[in-house]
């Protein structure tokens, strides 16, 4: 096995032979007055030799230590998570995305605690196929991201054209683009920030217009490719509102098939990011998040509750209609917020925080309220009324 020290672990030597591996607190290690041994030892560990080899290799340069103290230092290293296998470099990753994600694969590399290489979890994010379900505020903000982070695939799902009022918080258009289609405008965007990524488009609406869900999700399994690995809906959601949507057809579907589904919403006065739902059939599942959307979101003003029910009934309609409040900066961090998320869930270098929970950051207070959602006692038989 050839071994090297991290490249996210500097080794910093003082003139009072000092030495610190890492620079970040929490991850990095001081050791004071380090024998000169080690710090030949820390030389030593590049990659290009076995670990008998340098044992060998310290000896014969006149460091005399034991085996047991050789032995012991490894151990610690390695206990420390300094250490990568070199061997298990990558294989898919051409050399321009080695190059491209290199500073990516640090980060990989800082928080890692298995001793791979930046480059194993990036194979991870080029594997992916992300279908994004709206391509406005949000689903533009997300794609981005997702494309600069090097998920190898992504599928753009919208039926709308680009407008003048969408330019000033969908990243992805500019003048040019005005009455393209929004994907067909996402898609030359994407692909001129990462030619390495392959990205398809379905100019298409998804709307219930009277269909049953088991309608909708059939429709739904001609879009949806075998090979898909994660589902963002990234347009207004109502489906905790209301039956038969067509975002309850992608969520149902997407739990029959396994697919794990984000969820993502901001406005210029709060973010919202998740849940995150798995769908392994064991984690929380959108049927008994539905409820307890419901009983967070309706006031208990009787009033206050019969205008918000009026207002989410068929589509939002109302005696005056509002379009929603958007800003660029609320968008983009939701974005940025829920493509963290998806790294962390694809390559489980660290754990990611919103499975089962939904995350509101309030843009007026900068506080966070979490809300922990959990599956109920009826769950099973709902799983297997909506079942294929």
């Amino acid at each position: 096995m050839l071994l090297r020290i991290k490249p996210s672990h500097p080794i910093v030597v003082d003139d009072k032979r000092n030495l610190s591996i890492g620079e970040i607190p929490g991850l990095a290690r001081i050791v004071k007055d380090a024998p000169a041994w080690l710090l030949e030892l820390l030389n030593l560990l590049d990659g290009t030799a076995t670990l008998e080899e340098i044992y060998s290799t310290l000896l014969s340069r006149g460091h005399f230590i034991s085996q047991e103290v050789f032995d012991q230092a490894i151990k610690e290293i390695r206990r420390a998570s300094f250490l990568e296998n070199i061997e298990e470099s990558s294989k898919i990753l051409t050399p321009q995305e080695q190059e491209l994600y290199d500073r990516q694969m640090l980060y990989f590399s800082l928080v890692e605690q298995n001793e791979k290489p930046g480059s194993y979890y990036q194979e991870k994010l080029k594997q992916q196929h992300v279908f994004i379900f709206g391509v406005g505020g949000g689903g533009t903000w997300v794609s981005l991201n997702l494309a600069l982070c090097g998920f190898g695939e992504i599928t753009l799902v919208d039926g709308d054209n680009v407008e003048f009022s969408n330019l000033n918080r969908q990243v992805l258009y500019t003048n040019e683009n005005l009455g393209m289609p929004k994907v067909k405008a996402a898609e030359e965007a994407l692909k001129k920030i990462n030619p390495n990524i392959k990205v398809n488009i379905i100019n298409k609406f998804l709307r219930s217009d009277g269909a049953s869900l088991e309608q909708l999700m059939l429709s739904l399994e001609k879009l949806i490719s075998p090979n898909c690995t994660l589902i963002v809906l990234a347009w207004e959601n109502l489906s905790y509102f209301q039956e038969n949507t067509a975002e309850e057809a992608i969520h149902t579907l997407a739990h029959h098939l396994k697919i794990p589904v984000i969820e993502i919403g901001a406005d210029p006065l709060s973010v919202s990011v998740g849940p995150l739902y798995v769908n392994d059939h064991h984690s929380t599942c959108f049927a008994c998040v539905k409820s307890q959307t419901q009983q967070t979101y309706y006031s208990p003003d009787k009033t206050v509750q019969a205008l918000q029910r009026a207002r989410l009934k068929d589509g939002r309609q109302n005696y005056k209609p509002l379009n929603f409040y958007q800003h660029a900066p609320s968008l983009s961090i939701a974005g940025g917020l829920v493509v963290d998320q998806l790294i962390k869930f694809v390559t489980s270098c660290e754990a990611p925080l919103i499975i089962g929970k939904r995350y509101q950051l309030s843009l007026q207070s900068y506080e966070m309220n979490i809300e922990h959602l959990q599956c109920g006692p009826s769950c099973s038989q709902f799983l297997r009324k909506r079942s294929l």
